[in-house]
């Protein structure tokens, strides 16, 4: 947990000192970042690699200005009962 403390909090001021940041959670079986950053469960890293969803459409951006964040995955979907 202390990895993704300091990944968060290096993101943040480095955004503070008006650099450009982008934070991807690669961390696909217990992804934080996305909780961190309050970002939406729209499309994550793992549809951009596995379902041809575009890196753009991963990116979202959050409330510190100049810090963007790519989720790991989003929530699983509800299955269709058949």
């Amino acid at each position: 947990m202390a990895s993704r403390t300091f990944a968060s909090n290096l993101g943040i001021a480095m955004a503070q000192a008006s650099r450009r940041v982008l934070i991807v959670d690669a961390d696909l079986r217990a992804p934080v970042q996305h909780r961190v950053f309050g970002v939406k469960d729209r499309v994550g890293l793992s549809t951009v690699m596995m379902a041809g969803d575009t890196l753009a459409q991963a990116i979202q951006r959050t409330a510190i200005e100049g810090l963007t964040c790519c989720r790991a995955v989003p929530r699983r979907r509800a299955r269709p009962k058949c």
